[in-house]
Parts: C-alpha cells; sequence; structure tokens
C-alpha cells in the first residue's frame, strides 16, 4: 500500500530478446519488411497493448542496439554467453531494478513482426488470474494437416483445467487410427510467455530436462521440474520468421491485413 493507502500498481514489461547471429537467418533482426525492420515492427506491435507499460529489447549486438535506440527502444545489454531468450531475458531482469519489480514480465521473441497485442494482453491476463500457475502462454487452432505435420510448428495440448500438458513438435494427441481433425482439436503453442520475475529467475537457473533436450522446446523443463503453465486460447496466429523465406509470407500477411504499413 502506497502512504496515502492506495495500491501501488506494479508495471508489466515485455522484453524482447534479440541476437544477430541466429543459425539459421543470422541478422535477421535488422531484416526489412515494407522498409522497416523485423524488431521494430515487434516492438511496434507490443506497443499497440494496453497492458504493456514499458518495453525493453535486451541484446548482445551493438548493431542491434543502434538500430533499436534508432526507433526510440530501450536496451539492455547481455552478455554473448545467452543460449537462449530467456535466459537473455533473466539477465535483463538481473541487471534492472525496474525489471525486477515488475509485476509480470512478458517474454515476446524478437521475430515476431506480426503478433497481436490482444494476444500479449490474454497471456498477461491468464497468469495474473492464475496466481498458482509459474507461467502463461497462448495457444491457437490448428486448421491444417499441414500444420500438424510441420515440426517447425510447436504443438500442445491441454488439461481441462486450461494448462498445458504437453508441447511436442510432433502431432499431439495422437490416434490408433490417424490423425482425426475433424473429431477433436488441435493447437500450436503461439510463442508469448508471461512470468513473475522472480520465477523467471528461478527457471533460468533449473538444469536441462531429457524431455527438453529430446524436443528441443524450453517449456518442457519447466513441467518437467513441476511447474505449470497456464494456457490462453486465441483465435489466430500471425506468421513469425525462422528463414530467409518467410519475409515474403509475412509481407503478404502484413499487405492483406493493412498491418503497420
Amino acid at each position: 500500500m502506497g502512504a496515502l493507502g492506495y495500491m501501488v500498481l506494479r508495471p508489466v514489461c515485455v522484453v524482447i530478446p534479440a541476437r544477430y547471429s541466429s543459425t539459421r537467418f543470422p541478422g535477421k533482426s535488422l531484416v526489412k519488411i515494407h522498409g522497416v525492420c523485423l524488431l521494430e515492427r515487434t516492438y511496434q506491435c507490443v506497443m499497440h497493448c494496453q497492458l504493456i507499460n514499458h518495453c525493453v529489447i535486451a541484446t548482445d549486438d551493438e548493431r542491434i542496439a543502434k538500430a533499436a535506440r534508432s526507433f526510440g527502444a530501450d536496451v539492455v545489454m547481455t552478455s554473448v554467453n545467452c543460449a537462449s531468450g530467456t535466459d537473455r531475458i533473466a539477465e535483463a531482469v538481473r541487471s534492472r531494478d525496474d525489471l525486477a519489480q515488475a509485476e509480470i514480465i512478458v517474454n515476446v521473441q524478437g521475430d515476431e513482426p506480426c503478433i497481436d497485442p490482444h494476444t500479449i494482453a490474454k497471456v498477461v491476463e491468464i497468469l495474473r488470474k492464475s496466481p498458482e500457475d509459474s507461467i502463461g502462454t497462448a495457444v491457437a487452432p490448428i486448421r491444417s494437416v499441414e500444420e500438424l505435420d510441420n515440426i517447425n510448428i510447436t504443438k500442445c495440448v491441454k488439461t481441462a483445467t486450461g494448462r498445458a500438458l504437453y508441447f511436442s513438435r510432433h502431432a499431439i494427441p495422437g490416434s490408433k487410427n490417424g490423425i482425426c481433425m475433424n473429431a477433436i482439436p488441435y493447437y500450436r503453442h503461439v510463442g508469448v510467455y508471461a512470468y513473475r520475475p522472480d520465477f523467471l529467475l528461478r527457471f533460468a537457473a533449473l538444469p536441462p530436462t531429457p524431455l527438453q533436450l529430446a524436443e528441443d522446446l524450453e517449456m518442457l523443463r519447466a513441467m518437467e521440474h513441476g511447474f505449470t503453465i497456464a494456457v490462453a486460447e486465441v483465435q489466430h496466429h500471425s506468421p513469425d520468421v525462422n528463414v530467409p523465406s518467410d519475409i515474403q509470407e509475412v509481407e503478404q500477411w502484413i499487405k492483406s491485413q493493412s498491418f503497420y504499413s
């Protein structure tokens, strides 16, 4: 409570981890999409979310830092030794008191130039409503067999109470009679995460786990250590950028949506 008896509201902060040396697409954060770099478009999406009080870009590269400052972003420099985006965000939180004191830290990947601000809001809200859960994230319906068969699209199955049951690169749930998309809902993971700062630091310190390493999916590390993940369902996902060929898809999507021209 504040000095006058009012509750002091703690901010909700987004941290966007961005590195230059992406294995599949080096320098993708600075690639232009309709004349605006990918990282700036991601930042613009975040800033359209009304629940977000502040956004920070965490990077280990001066080229990215310079670009981020040019469009007005707050930048935190992090180590080149961060093994994952989560590690980079945790380092940023450890180095900044304002982030450490936030109510919620949201991880929005730097390669999400079309992320829906409403998805960010729903992930924040699901964690706020679930004090017993450690992480909030989102899923969207899978609408084609092509999506289901694509190992670059992470799938998720949920419990009856709306928590994550498992994540996989393969089609889940399976069926002894084959895939029946009309008989059961399938979901793809939307890679936005909400954490409370203290749990984020604890999570980043957890050792890797067998399922995490087998699937190469970081959320499984939390689940294998016994932490629960609240899942918000959204109706649509937006295209992200993993490889150079994704740029054309993103540009077409932006054009079709009249989205931040």
